[in-house]
């Protein structure tokens, strides 16, 4: 085999190609509220009607947007008192438990 003389310049197309590595998909987060688990998005922070449902005041729509119409009727019965109402006291200390939730993935 010849010998490659020093400083001699190698061809490209033998070249390995360095791979980005991949960022793990993040999967839904659960939050355990008062005995009961729900399933949320990973993330929710570049979802544009949850920002102006909260830009606009109303933080039960953005709730509702994050945890989708089901869930958040799971909840309002999770959360309603013995007469069948839920209290918006409840449901702002649940929202208010998501929100935490999601500061804690932060870090």
């Amino acid at each position: 085999m010849p010998e490659i003389p020093e400083g001699a310049k190698k061809p490209q197309d033998h070249k390995t190609k360095s791979k980005k590595p991949k960022k793990p998909k993040k999967g839904p987060i659960e939050l355990e509220f008062r005995g009961h688990t729900y399933t949320l998005p990973a993330e929710i922070g570049d979802d544009v009607e949850i920002a102006e449902a909260f830009q606009e005041g109303r933080p039960l729509s953005a709730l509702k947007i994050i945890m989708g119409e089901r869930q958040y009727l799971t909840m309002k019965q999770n959360l309603a008192g013995k007469k069948g109402v839920t209290k918006a006291s409840d449901v702002a200390e649940f929202a208010n438990a998501v929100l935490e939730r999601y500061d804690d993935l932060k870090g």
